[in-house]
Protein backbone atom coordinates (compact mmCIF):
# COMPACT_ATOMS: atom_id res chain seq x y z
CA UNK A 1 0.00 0.00 0.00
CA UNK A 2 1.18 3.51 -0.87
CA UNK A 3 0.26 6.27 1.58
CA UNK A 4 0.26 9.90 0.53
CA UNK A 5 0.52 13.11 2.55
CA UNK A 6 0.27 16.68 1.26
CA UNK A 7 1.85 19.75 2.83
CA UNK A 8 0.59 22.91 1.15
CA UNK A 9 2.92 25.90 1.46
CA UNK A 10 1.95 29.46 0.59
CA UNK A 11 3.92 32.68 0.59
CA UNK A 12 1.69 35.59 1.60
CA UNK A 13 2.20 39.30 1.24
CA UNK A 14 2.05 41.34 4.43
CA UNK A 15 -1.72 41.80 3.98
CA UNK A 16 -2.46 38.06 3.77
CA UNK A 17 -2.88 37.66 -0.01
CA UNK A 18 -1.20 34.58 -1.57
CA UNK A 19 1.89 35.27 -3.66
CA UNK A 20 2.54 31.66 -4.59
CA UNK A 21 1.45 28.17 -3.54
CA UNK A 22 3.36 24.93 -3.81
CA UNK A 23 2.79 21.42 -2.47
CA UNK A 24 5.22 18.85 -1.11
CA UNK A 25 3.71 15.49 -2.01
CA UNK A 26 5.10 12.70 0.17
CA UNK A 27 4.60 9.01 -0.56
CA UNK A 28 5.44 6.08 1.69
CA UNK A 29 5.41 2.45 0.58
CA UNK A 30 6.46 -0.82 2.20
CA UNK A 31 7.47 -2.20 -1.23
CA UNK A 32 8.59 -0.99 -4.66
CA UNK A 33 5.65 0.72 -6.35
CA UNK A 34 4.50 2.49 -9.52
CA UNK A 35 2.56 5.61 -8.58
CA UNK A 36 0.14 7.81 -10.51
CA UNK A 37 -0.83 11.14 -8.95
CA UNK A 38 -2.87 14.09 -10.25
CA UNK A 39 -2.56 17.85 -10.10
CA UNK A 40 -2.60 21.04 -12.17
CA UNK A 41 0.91 22.37 -11.69
CA UNK A 42 3.01 25.08 -13.24
CA UNK A 43 6.14 23.04 -12.52
CA UNK A 44 6.98 19.64 -11.03
CA UNK A 45 10.30 18.28 -9.78
CA UNK A 46 11.52 15.41 -7.65
CA UNK A 47 12.89 15.99 -4.14
CA UNK A 48 14.20 12.43 -3.81
CA UNK A 49 17.23 10.67 -5.23
CA UNK A 50 15.09 8.91 -7.81
CA UNK A 51 14.98 9.81 -11.50
CA UNK A 52 12.11 9.35 -13.92
CA UNK A 53 9.24 11.56 -12.74
CA UNK A 54 6.84 12.23 -15.62
CA UNK A 55 4.24 15.00 -15.85
CA UNK A 56 1.74 15.19 -18.70
CA UNK A 57 -1.91 16.23 -18.94
CA UNK A 58 -2.19 16.85 -15.17
CA UNK A 59 -0.88 13.33 -14.45
CA UNK A 60 2.30 12.66 -12.48
CA UNK A 61 3.81 9.18 -12.65
CA UNK A 62 6.96 7.66 -11.21
CA UNK A 63 8.45 4.44 -9.89
CA UNK A 64 9.56 4.50 -6.27
CA UNK A 65 11.52 2.02 -4.17
CA UNK A 66 10.44 0.84 -0.74
CA UNK A 67 10.49 3.77 1.67
CA UNK A 68 9.62 7.39 0.95
CA UNK A 69 9.47 9.55 -2.16
CA UNK A 70 8.78 13.29 -2.43
CA UNK A 71 8.08 15.68 -5.25
CA UNK A 72 7.17 19.35 -5.33
CA UNK A 73 4.45 20.82 -7.50
CA UNK A 74 3.87 24.56 -7.94
CA UNK A 75 0.12 25.15 -8.10
CA UNK A 76 -1.62 27.37 -10.61
CA UNK A 77 -4.37 29.81 -9.54
CA UNK A 78 -5.61 28.15 -6.36
CA UNK A 79 -7.52 29.64 -3.46
CA UNK A 80 -6.60 28.78 0.11
CA UNK A 81 -9.19 27.35 2.55
CA UNK A 82 -9.14 30.57 4.59
CA UNK A 83 -9.25 34.22 3.63
CA UNK A 84 -6.58 36.04 5.64
CA UNK A 85 -6.75 39.83 5.92
CA UNK A 86 -4.00 41.72 7.79
CA UNK A 87 -3.99 45.47 8.40
CA UNK A 88 -1.80 47.89 10.35
CA UNK A 89 -2.15 51.16 12.23
CA UNK A 90 0.48 53.43 13.72
CA UNK A 91 -0.66 56.04 16.23
CA UNK A 92 -4.30 55.29 15.27
CA UNK A 93 -3.74 55.95 11.56
CA UNK A 94 -3.70 53.24 8.88
CA UNK A 95 -0.25 52.58 7.51
CA UNK A 96 1.25 50.40 4.78
CA UNK A 97 3.32 47.44 5.91
CA UNK A 98 6.38 48.64 4.01
CA UNK A 99 6.25 51.96 5.89
CA UNK A 100 6.60 50.21 9.26
CA UNK A 101 10.30 49.49 8.81
CA UNK A 102 12.02 51.54 11.52
CA UNK A 103 8.70 52.98 12.74
CA UNK A 104 8.14 54.36 16.24
CA UNK A 105 4.85 54.78 18.10
CA UNK A 106 1.70 52.86 19.01
CA UNK A 107 1.38 49.88 16.66
CA UNK A 108 -1.84 47.98 16.03
CA UNK A 109 -1.95 44.80 13.93
CA UNK A 110 -5.34 43.33 12.99
CA UNK A 111 -5.80 39.80 11.62
CA UNK A 112 -9.17 38.64 10.26
CA UNK A 113 -9.79 34.99 9.33
CA UNK A 114 -12.77 33.88 7.24
CA UNK A 115 -13.38 30.25 6.17
CA UNK A 116 -13.39 30.01 2.38
CA UNK A 117 -13.38 26.36 1.31
CA UNK A 118 -15.56 24.46 3.78
CA UNK A 119 -14.30 21.06 2.66
CA UNK A 120 -11.00 21.89 4.39
CA UNK A 121 -11.63 24.80 6.78
CA UNK A 122 -14.46 22.87 8.47
CA UNK A 123 -12.09 20.05 9.39
CA UNK A 124 -8.85 21.80 10.30
CA UNK A 125 -7.64 24.06 13.08
CA UNK A 126 -5.76 27.17 11.96
CA UNK A 127 -2.90 28.11 14.28
CA UNK A 128 -1.41 31.60 14.02
CA UNK A 129 1.96 32.71 15.36
CA UNK A 130 3.11 36.34 15.44
CA UNK A 131 6.57 37.24 16.77
CA UNK A 132 7.67 40.70 17.91
CA UNK A 133 11.30 41.56 18.80
CA UNK A 134 11.61 42.00 22.56
CA UNK A 135 13.97 44.98 22.16
CA UNK A 136 11.71 46.77 19.66
CA UNK A 137 8.18 46.13 20.99
CA UNK A 138 6.93 46.90 24.49
CA UNK A 139 3.61 46.76 26.37
CA UNK A 140 2.48 43.97 24.04
CA UNK A 141 -1.19 43.06 24.45
CA UNK A 142 -3.77 40.97 22.62
CA UNK A 143 -7.02 39.50 23.87
CA UNK A 144 -7.21 35.77 23.28
CA UNK A 145 -3.50 35.31 22.64
CA UNK A 146 -1.09 33.00 24.39
CA UNK A 147 2.11 35.02 24.82
CA UNK A 148 5.48 33.37 25.35
CA UNK A 149 9.13 34.37 25.19
CA UNK A 150 11.02 32.61 22.41
CA UNK A 151 14.65 33.65 22.20
CA UNK A 152 14.79 37.37 21.49
CA UNK A 153 11.12 37.52 20.48
CA UNK A 154 7.75 37.61 22.17
CA UNK A 155 5.52 35.13 20.35
CA UNK A 156 1.74 35.48 20.31
CA UNK A 157 -0.22 32.35 19.43
CA UNK A 158 -3.87 32.20 18.33
CA UNK A 159 -6.16 29.31 17.41
CA UNK A 160 -9.09 29.40 14.98
CA UNK A 161 -11.43 26.41 15.37
CA UNK A 162 -13.07 24.64 12.41
CA UNK A 163 -16.00 26.50 10.78
CA UNK A 164 -15.24 29.67 12.78
CA UNK A 165 -14.53 33.26 11.75
CA UNK A 166 -12.04 35.09 13.94
CA UNK A 167 -10.53 38.54 14.44
CA UNK A 168 -7.45 39.32 16.51
CA UNK A 169 -5.83 42.63 17.39
CA UNK A 170 -2.29 43.09 18.68
CA UNK A 171 -1.07 46.36 20.19
CA UNK A 172 2.44 47.37 21.20
CA UNK A 173 4.65 50.40 21.68
CA UNK A 174 7.42 50.07 19.11
CA UNK A 175 10.67 51.76 18.21
CA UNK A 176 12.97 51.21 15.22
CA UNK A 177 10.46 48.48 14.34
CA UNK A 178 10.84 45.28 12.38
CA UNK A 179 9.32 41.82 12.72
CA UNK A 180 9.75 38.32 11.24
CA UNK A 181 7.16 36.60 9.09
CA UNK A 182 3.78 35.70 10.55
CA UNK A 183 3.08 31.98 10.46
CA UNK A 184 -0.22 30.21 9.80
CA UNK A 185 -0.65 26.43 10.08
CA UNK A 186 -3.77 24.45 9.17
CA UNK A 187 -3.64 21.06 10.87
CA UNK A 188 -5.84 18.19 11.94
CA UNK A 189 -7.18 18.45 15.45
CA UNK A 190 -5.10 16.60 18.01
CA UNK A 191 -8.14 15.12 19.74
CA UNK A 192 -10.97 13.11 18.28
CA UNK A 193 -14.57 14.23 18.12
CA UNK A 194 -15.44 11.82 20.91
CA UNK A 195 -12.73 13.17 23.21
CA UNK A 196 -13.81 16.78 22.69
CA UNK A 197 -17.47 15.93 23.23
CA UNK A 198 -16.73 14.00 26.43
CA UNK A 199 -14.63 16.90 27.69
CA UNK A 200 -17.46 19.37 27.04
CA UNK A 201 -19.99 17.05 28.69
CA UNK A 202 -18.01 17.09 31.91
CA UNK A 203 -17.79 20.87 31.89
CA UNK A 204 -21.55 21.43 31.50
CA UNK A 205 -22.96 18.28 33.11
CA UNK A 206 -24.77 20.18 35.88
CA UNK A 207 -26.04 23.04 33.74
CA UNK A 208 -29.59 23.25 32.34
CA UNK A 209 -28.20 23.91 28.86
CA UNK A 210 -26.05 20.76 28.88
CA UNK A 211 -27.87 19.06 25.98
CA UNK A 212 -27.67 22.13 23.77
CA UNK A 213 -23.95 22.63 24.47
CA UNK A 214 -23.21 18.96 23.76
CA UNK A 215 -24.94 19.21 20.38
CA UNK A 216 -22.98 22.35 19.58
CA UNK A 217 -19.72 20.59 20.49
CA UNK A 218 -20.57 17.62 18.27
CA UNK A 219 -21.16 19.96 15.31
CA UNK A 220 -18.11 22.10 16.02
CA UNK A 221 -15.73 19.15 16.26
CA UNK A 222 -16.60 16.88 13.33
CA UNK A 223 -15.59 13.25 13.35
CA UNK A 224 -12.07 12.59 12.17
CA UNK A 225 -11.98 11.08 8.70
CA UNK A 226 -9.19 10.70 6.17
CA UNK A 227 -8.77 14.08 4.46
CA UNK A 228 -9.32 14.59 0.77
CA UNK A 229 -6.51 15.74 -1.46
CA UNK A 230 -6.27 19.53 -1.73
CA UNK A 231 -4.42 19.26 -5.02
CA UNK A 232 -6.89 17.21 -7.07
CA UNK A 233 -10.06 15.30 -6.19
CA UNK A 234 -8.88 12.44 -8.42
CA UNK A 235 -6.30 11.66 -5.73
CA UNK A 236 -9.15 10.74 -3.38
CA UNK A 237 -8.51 10.43 0.34
CA UNK A 238 -4.96 10.76 1.61
CA UNK A 239 -3.24 9.93 4.89
CA UNK A 240 -2.56 13.51 6.02
CA UNK A 241 -3.06 17.11 4.90
CA UNK A 242 -1.38 20.22 6.33
CA UNK A 243 -1.17 23.88 5.36
CA UNK A 244 1.73 26.22 6.15
CA UNK A 245 1.63 29.92 5.24
CA UNK A 246 4.28 32.60 5.80
CA UNK A 247 3.95 36.35 5.35
CA UNK A 248 6.81 38.51 4.09
CA UNK A 249 7.67 40.15 7.43
CA UNK A 250 8.78 43.72 8.12
CA UNK A 251 12.47 44.20 7.39
CA UNK A 252 14.78 46.24 9.61
CA UNK A 253 15.54 49.76 8.48
CA UNK A 254 18.96 49.82 6.77
CA UNK A 255 21.70 51.50 8.75
CA UNK A 256 22.74 54.88 7.33
CA UNK A 257 25.81 54.76 5.10
CA UNK A 258 28.73 56.59 6.64
CA UNK A 259 30.36 59.08 4.30
CA UNK A 260 34.08 58.59 3.83
CA UNK A 261 35.79 61.99 3.94
CA UNK A 262 37.55 62.96 0.75
CA UNK A 263 41.10 63.62 1.92
CA UNK A 264 42.02 65.27 -1.34
CA UNK A 265 39.42 67.94 -0.71
CA UNK A 266 41.76 69.46 1.89
CA UNK A 267 44.76 69.61 -0.45
CA UNK A 268 45.95 73.03 -1.46
CA UNK A 269 46.30 74.13 -5.05
CA UNK A 270 50.09 73.84 -4.76
CA UNK A 271 49.85 70.25 -3.43
CA UNK A 272 47.74 69.23 -6.41
CA UNK A 273 50.07 71.01 -8.83
CA UNK A 274 53.12 69.25 -7.40
CA UNK A 275 51.26 65.96 -7.61
CA UNK A 276 51.10 66.32 -11.37
CA UNK A 277 54.91 66.10 -11.49
CA UNK A 278 55.16 63.12 -9.15
CA UNK A 279 56.39 65.06 -6.11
Amino acid sequence: EVKKTEIVYANLDDYGAPLGIYVINNFESDADASVVDYGVYDAVFSLSQVDGINYKNDEISFDMPKGRYQYQGNLVDRELPWDIAISYKLNDSEIKAEELSGAEGKLEISIAITPKIAEFSDKLVLQISVSLPSNKAFNIASEGATIAVAGTNYTLAFVVLPTMDAEFTITADVEDFHMPAMQFAGINMGMSNEMYTEYVKKLVADLPIADMVENMAANMFPKQVAPKSFVDERNGNIASLQFVFLSEGISAKPAPVKEVPNEKADESFMDRLLGLFGN
